[in-house]
């Protein structure tokens, strides 16, 4: 029987060679601890990013390596459910939130098709707020792109439910009521 050791996280300031060294050893102390507990690591499902505020060291010179296995560094992970970008601006966290909100917003609007625009608004606006505070107190949107997300996730919401793809976005949001 074989235990995994989930949902990790090793951070580790990055501002030299000698930092790249240290890194691989705060990966091997962490491993040594979970073997003593009878847990293993999945390097093949590990993950890891080089969060970098410049361009400076947004890179490792040398390969982290895990139990043989090289480990590329991605531009973004997912980590309990908010997305870490290598620059630390939810940029892509906040593009995966919202993509994923229209997607539940239309299917949501196909099951009501013909239900009251009452009904429609509380069922859809109470599924908006929910996923949005959730996310916003997680990590809130630092870029203006990730603002006009959520304006435009907003105004697909009032659209939905007012049916109405003409008028202007504050229009919108008055005649859906939100």
């Amino acid at each position: 029987l074989q235990g995994y050791a989930d949902d990790q996280l090793l951070i580790r300031p990055l501002r030299c060679p000698l930092d790249e060294y240290r890194l691989a050893e705060d990966v091997e102390t962490v491993l040594g601890h979970q073997r003593m507990k009878g847990l293993r690591c999945n390097a093949k499902k590990t993950q890891l990013v080089v969060l970098a505020l410049s361009e400076q060291h947004s890179f490792l010179n040398t390969p982290l390596v895990i139990e043989g296995v090289p480990i590329e560094p991605k531009t973004s992970i997912k980590y309990l459910g908010i997305q870490l970008d290598s620059h630390l601006n939810f940029e892509t966290h906040w593009r995966r939130v919202t993509g994923c909100m229209k997607a539940t917003l239309g299917s949501l609007d196909r099951l009501l098709r013909g239900a009251p625009r009452g009904i429609k608004r509380v069922v859809l606006d109470t599924y908006s707020k929910g996923v949005l505070l959730h996310s916003i107190k997680a990590c809130p949107p630092t870029t203006v792109r990730s603002w006009q997300r959520l304006e435009s996730i907003r105004t697909y919401e009032a659209r939905l439910i007012s049916n109405n793809w003409t008028a202007e976005r504050e229009t919108v949001l008055k005649l859906a009521g939100i």
